[in-house]
């Protein structure tokens, strides 16, 4: 992947990544994207506003820096792999669901999860929650280039607040 993020506070300069940046991937003849996380402080986001680079995505992201205990599920509460047709329909059902309530028509979520043929590839590990037998929260594992990113977490409405998401997170992080 062409990014650049730092990993700590203080640890680089905003000049510093970007210019560390440049020398990388200008013999490479490539461009690349800067992750500017909020936490590690605004000054990389000012220098790319400052440079009239056009900001993507507001996104939240992390980076683990160890691993992770698995999740202690409660009484209940089972986490299952997608491996069935039926599993990847509850997948669907609740990333529809989910993310209808940050702006993502449920129409479209269903369309981008349609093809859940393609989710049985060795790089692609899916989950659900179910809680009481009922699917309500999901998360999907992508690996590449000798990194995993984590998408599609969701919870259904009505199981919100629950820990649902916490504890999917930590179940496929543990697979990273």
């Amino acid at each position: 992947p062409n990014c650049v993020f730092p990993l700590e506070p203080g640890a680089t300069t905003a000049a510093e990544l970007l210019d560390d940046a440049h020398e990388y991937f200008g013999p490479l003849g490539r461009g690349f994207s800067v992750y500017a996380p909020v936490h590690l402080g605004p000054a990389i986001a000012h220098a790319c506003e400052g440079m009239q680079w056009p900001r993507l995505s507001d996104a939240p992201g992390m980076v683990l820096t160890e691993r992770v205990q698995p999740p202690v599920l409660p009484e209940g509460v089972e986490h299952r792999t997608v491996r069935t047709a039926r599993e990847a329909e509850d997948f669907i059902a609740v990333g529809a669901e989910a993310y209808e309530s940050v702006g993502l028509p449920s129409a479209v979520a269903r369309k981008l999860l349609s093809q859940h043929t393609r989710w049985a590839r060795p790089y692609i590990h899916a989950e659900v929650a179910y809680e009481a037998d009922r699917p309500v929260s999901i998360a999907m594992l992508l690996f590449s280039h000798g990194i995993a990113g984590v998408y599609w977490v969701g919870t259904r409405s009505e199981a919100r607040g629950r820990g649902h998401a916490t504890r999917l997170m930590r179940s496929v992080s543990c697979r990273a």
